[in-house]
């Protein structure tokens, strides 16, 4: 009877043993589902400063009570401001979220490469913006021939470029290098800057280290066409955007091209000679202007194309059109299917999705 016990208890606790182990036994994660990002569903289009009637101008203010002539490029900084290269009046400004506009940097009509604080600060036609993780501007001057930087408190240095404005395409480095009429800027992960130069005798992209090392990245070859490096050739580089994976794309007027990080270039949507309008896939779509770029965080491009945005879906390619129409030409608020425009010059896209389309006289907001 003791020996039926001792087996019994014997095999209870062997039992509770081999349980408590299995307990123990760490499970095997099961992988995360995969959560792709959505584009946003934009809805309607409203001006959120400058003229409700395309007038160019210049004033500070608030709303549409602001006015501007010329914006090119746009961009946020990590308080949601906004920063405006206003091409005509030759200053930065600057608006905050409540739409109060102001100048930054440089004074209106007054052209210059002088370096200093705030308005004291010259500007020569800029066109091109961007700013990194610390919220320094980087400024493309178009006329100025050169880019520069400004520091979050209005500070602006010559970066790189002729302090003069002296016309090249001199690879070298800070102020030895010379540039031909850069129009568009972006910045990478790295600190590199990006920059399109289509003036007729240039049409390349030039890149600048954090260090302030300028190199021609692409571009170059007297026939439009893919390659690597110099070897490929552009009609004429526009705007400038980068995704999260380091892909630089061009609106290239009549296409939209891809440059990796290691410089092949690759046409995406639209054809290397012929423009039109087409919605498509692929090399069947058709630009006029493919001028303003900017790119979601769901793989999505959105192209400005004289009085529309186009949206293209990188996967697969192919091209539609978010707002505006091939003919109507105004200024027009109202959901995307109503509202009309007055040759969209700049698009940027902030962390929540909405859209900035920049126009001669205003900035309009999509979401």
């Amino acid at each position: 009877m003791k020996n039926v016990s001792f087996s019994f208890l014997l095999f209870l606790c062997l039992g509770i043993t081999l349980v408590s182990c299995k307990k123990d036994e760490p499970e095997t994660p099961k992988p995360a589902d995969p959560i792709p990002a959505k584009p946003r569903n934009y809805a309607t289009v409203s001006t959120f400063v400058g003229s409700t009637l395309g007038i160019a101008g210049y004033a500070d203010g608030t709303g549409t009570t602001a006015a501007f002539n010329f914006i090119y490029q746009t961009v946020k900084d990590s308080q949601g401001n906004l920063f405006v290269a206003d091409y005509n009046n030759h200053v930065i400004r600057k608006v905050t979220l409540g739409g109060v506009v102001t100048t930054f940097t440089g004074t209106q009509g007054q052209t210059g490469g002088t370096d200093a604080t705030g308005t004291s600060a010259r500007f020569h036609g800029p066109t091109g913006i961007c700013i990194d993780a610390s919220n320094n501007l980087y400024v493309a001057e178009y006329q100025g021939n050169r880019i520069r930087k400004i520091t979050s408190a209005g500070v602006v240095t010559t970066f790189a470029g002729s302090t003069l404005g002296t016309v090249g395409t001199v690879d070298a480095t800070g102020t030895d290098a010379r540039f031909d009429a850069p129009y568009s800027i972006a910045i990478d992960a790295q600190g590199n800057l990006y920059i399109s130069q289509p003036n007729s005798n240039t049409k390349v992209m030039r890149k600048i280290t954090s260090a302030g090392v300028v190199t021609t990245w692409a571009g170059g070859a007297t026939t439009v066409q893919d390659g690597t490096g110099t070897n490929a050739g552009f009609t004429q580089p526009l705007g400038v955007c980068i995704d999260k994976q380091g892909n630089v794309y061009v609106g290239d007027r009549n296409s939209v091209r891809k440059i990796t990080s290691a410089g092949v270039v690759t046409t995406v949507v639209g054809s290397l000679t012929m423009g039109g309008t087409t919605e498509g896939i692929g090399a069947n779509a058709r630009f006029s202007t493919a001028r303003g770029i900017c790119t979601d965080n769901a793989g999505f491009l959105y192209v400005t194309d004289n009085n529309r945005i186009r949206k293209i879906n990188l996967t697969t390619n192919e091209v539609t059109t978010l707002t505006g129409n091939i003919a109507g030409v105004g200024n027009n608020d109202g959901t995307l299917a109503n509202a009309t425009f007055n040759d969209i010059l700049g698009l940027y896209i902030d962390s929540a999705g909405i859209i900035y389309a920049s126009e001669q006289a205003r900035i309009l907001k999509i979401e």
